[in-house]
C-alpha cells in the first residue's frame, strides 16, 4: 500500500478518522473554552482524594492527566477500570465518571455504588445514563458535543476528557497549570498538523515513515514520567485503530525485568520493534536508562525507533505524542488495508456479553 496515494487512503477511511485526528487542537480549544467557568455546589471544596472510573478509550484521558501532572496534583488520584469501588471512597472523595457513550456498564455500576458513599460525583460524557443524571441535577458533569470527533470513537475523543479533567481539578484548587501552556499547545499542534497531513509524502512525514517501520511488527512502546499516559494511549490506538497488537512499558520499571525477557522466543529479535518516546524534560537518570536500554537492543539486534518530542512545555509534549501517535496508527491501518474506525471484535464481545447472565 502506498501511503502517498491520497485518494486511495481516503477510500479506506469512510468514517473520517483522518479529520478526527486533524481536529485534536480544535477539540482541546473547544473544551478549554467550555470549561473556563466551571462552578460547583457547596462542599466540593472538601475533597481528600479523586477517583476516576472509566474503560477503554474513555479512561485514557485520566491516565494521561495522572502521569502528565503527577507532580502538581495535590491529593491522591486513582483510576478504576472495573465494576467495584475501592474501600477508601467516602463523603470526601470526588468520583469522576468517564464514559463517552454514558452507558458503559462498568461505569454505571460505579455510579450506583458511589451514590451511597459520596455526593461529589462528576460525569464526563456525551449522553446516555450519565447525561440523564446530570440533566436531573443528581450529579455534576460536563456534556461534550462530538462534532469535532467525526468518527465518534472514544479513543479519538481523548482530548475532551484530558482537558475537562484538568479543568475540574484546577477549579477545585487541586491542580495548578498555566493557561498559556494550553494555548501554546493548541498553536503547536495546529502547526504540526501540516507536517503529518495525509497530503505530505512519506519522505517528509514522520508519521508515515514510522507506520512503514512498524508494519507487520509488534510495537513495544517505551515512555516515562509525564509521557506514560501518552504511551498508553498510543498502544491503545495501535490495537484499536491499526488492528495491530501493541504493548507499552515504563522506564525505569522496564529495566528491572523486561531486559531478561529479550532472549525467547527468538521471533522477538525479528518481529518486534521498540518505540522510545524521548524528551529533554526527563530526569537525567531516566535519559541514561533509555540510552543504555538502546545499547542492549543494539547488542541483541532488536530494532527500535525514537520519537523526539520538541514542544516547549510538558503539556504540549504529551499532546504532541498524542497527535503523532494518532497519525501513525491511522497510516498503519491503511497499510493493512483496514478501515481504521470500527472495532468489530470489541463490539461482538459486548453483544455476546449482553446475552450472558
Amino acid at each position: 500500500m502506498n501511503l502517498d496515494q491520497v485518494n486511495d487512503l481516503k477510500k479506506l477511511d469512510p468514517s473520517d478518522v483522518y479529520n478526527s485526528i486533524l481536529n485534536i487542537p480544535k477539540q482541546i480549544k473547544q473544551t478549554y473554552e467550555n470549561t473556563k467557568n466551571l462552578s460547583f455546589p457547596k462542599g466540593y471544596q472538601d475533597i481528600d482524594e479523586v477517583l476516576v472510573c472509566g474503560m477503554g478509550g474513555s479512561s485514557l484521558g485520566a491516565h494521561f492527566v495522572s502521569t502528565l501532572l503527577r507532580d502538581s496534583i495535590k491529593i491522591p488520584f486513582t483510576i478504576i477500570n472495573g465494576y467495584e469501588l475501592p474501600g477508601f471512597v467516602n463523603k470526601n472523595t470526588l468520583v469522576i465518571l468517564s464514559s463517552n457513550s454514558g452507558t458503559t456498564e462498568e461505569v454505571i455500576s460505579c455510579l450506583n455504588l458511589a451514590k451511597d458513599k459520596t455526593d461529589k460525583i462528576y460525569a464526563i460524557t456525551t449522553g446516555g445514563k450519565l447525561k440523564e443524571e446530570v440533566d436531573k441535577g443528581d450529579i455534576q458533569g460536563y456534556i461534550f458535543s462530538q462534532e469535532l470527533n467525526i468518527a465518534g470513537q472514544p479513543r479519538l475523543a481523548v482530548s475532551y476528557t484530558i482537558i475537562s479533567i484538568m479543568a475540574v481539578l484546577k477549579h477545585l484548587g487541586l491542580l495548578a497549570y498555566k493557561d498559556s501552556d494550553i494555548e501554546d499547545t493548541i498553536m503547536y499542534l495546529e502547526n504540526k498538523n501540516t507536517v503529518y497531513d495525509i497530503k505530505v509524502g512519506a519522505s517528509g512525514n514522520l508519521a508515515k515513515e514510522y507506520a512503514y517501520k512498524i508494519y507487520e511488527k509488534l510495537p513495544i512502546i517505551v515512555g516515562t514520567e509525564f509521557t506514560e499516559g501518552a504511551a498508553h494511549t498510543f498502544a491503545n490506538q495501535i490495537n484499536e485503530t491499526s488492528k495491530n497488537l501493541s504493548i507499552y512499558f515504563v522506564i525505569p520499571e522496564l529495566n528491572h525485568h523486561l531486559l531478561e525477557g529479550l532472549v525467547h522466543p527468538t521471533i522477538v529479535h525479528s518481529d518486534s520493534i521498540f518505540i522510545f518516546i524521548n524528551s529533554e524534560f526527563y530526569h537525567k537518570r531516566n535519559k541514561s536508562r533509555i540510552d543504555i536500554t538502546k545499547q542492549i537492543l543494539n547488542e541483541k539486534k532488536i530494532e527500535y525507533i525514537e520519537i523526539n518530542l520538541k514542544a516547549k512545555n510538558k503539556i504540549a509534549q504529551a499532546f504532541e505524542m498524542l497527535q503523532i501517535g494518532s497519525f501513525i496508527t491511522l497510516y498503519l491501518a491503511i497499510l493493512y488495508k483496514q478501515d481504521p474506525c470500527p472495532i468489530k471484535t470489541v463490539d461482538y464481545f459486548k453483544e455476546q456479553l449482553s446475552k450472558a447472565k
